[in-house]
């Protein structure tokens, strides 16, 4: 019973956890801050060391890209992939993917300007206007960190509704 308890009382601290998140980028003004609230949300709330951006190499995501690319927190995880590359990674679904052990096929993913030694990956898909536009990845030397039986709805959920704010948001810039 005392096993029940504590994964009951962990799970809800983990759900607590991403509103904190989301309550902090839905208040965002602008792209820039919306995507810093996310990786520095993670990274303080989770304790996550790795957390980066992957945008699609398509005409319109330049703008998105652009815009990211201003701020010098972001300039440093932040990437441009190829969209073909990224839909196959993906396996044609927009859930996030978890994944541990060979990792090889995640490594165009990593940001130009840093490398990162990670053993598991979590690979979030965002959208706008019901495109997808890129990811938000994290990453741990931890190789269980990820795993792919692991549970993504909270992290799927925390997606949708960022990319929901992206829309929004996406609909002031040019």
């Amino acid at each position: 019973m005392d096993v029940i308890r504590y994964l009951l009382k962990r799970n809800e601290e983990i759900a607590l956890g991403f509103q904190r998140i989301e309550e902090r980028f839905a208040r965002a003004p602008d792209i820039v801050r919306l995507f810093s609230s996310w990786i520095s949300g993670m990274m303080e709330v989770f304790a996550i060391p790795f957390v980066w951006v992957s945008i699609l190499n398509e005409d319109r995501t330049f703008s998105i890209f652009n815009t990211l690319e201003q701020s010098p927190f972001l300039r440093e995880r932040l990437n441009r992939v190829d969209a073909d590359y990224f839909l196959e990674l993906l396996g044609g679904d927009v859930k996030p993917v978890l994944a541990n052990g060979n990792l090889k096929s995640f490594y165009r993913l990593l940001p130009p300007r840093n490398k990162y030694f990670i053993r598991s990956i979590a690979v979030v898909p965002i959208e706008s206007s019901g495109s997808v536009v890129g990811s938000i990845n994290h990453g741990d030397f931890l190789p269980d960190r990820y795993d792919p039986a692991m549970d993504v709805s909270l992290l799927q959920n925390l997606a949708y509704r960022f990319s929901m704010r992206l829309t929004d948001l996406c609909r002031g810039i040019s």
